[in-house]
């Protein structure tokens, strides 16, 4: 039901956010910290990964349009970030 879909979808969001801002990529409002040092101007998948975020947050349908492709994209993005140091 769409219901639990969002609420995976949120969950996904949630998770992929907390990890982008554990490594210095986002501030507490979600906004890129913009300074020489910051991984994503040398990391292209974190770049990706910040990308993939932002792209479906700003959506703000959570999922409710290609839940499927959504859910895929934000898995797929919350596994690289799994794996990378």
């Amino acid at each position: 039901d769409a219901t639990s879909r969002q609420t995976n979808v949120q969950n996904l969001l949630d998770l992929i956010e907390a990890d982008l801002f554990a490594r210095g990529i986002i501030d507490v409002d979600g906004y890129v910290v913009a300074s020489s040092t910051t991984p994503l101007v040398i990391r292209g998948d974190l770049a990706a990964a910040f990308l993939n975020w932002q792209m479906l947050r700003e959506d703000r349908s959570v999922g409710i349009h290609s839940p499927m492709w959504v859910q895929g994209v934000l898995q797929a993005t919350l596994d690289t970030l799994t794996i990378l140091p």
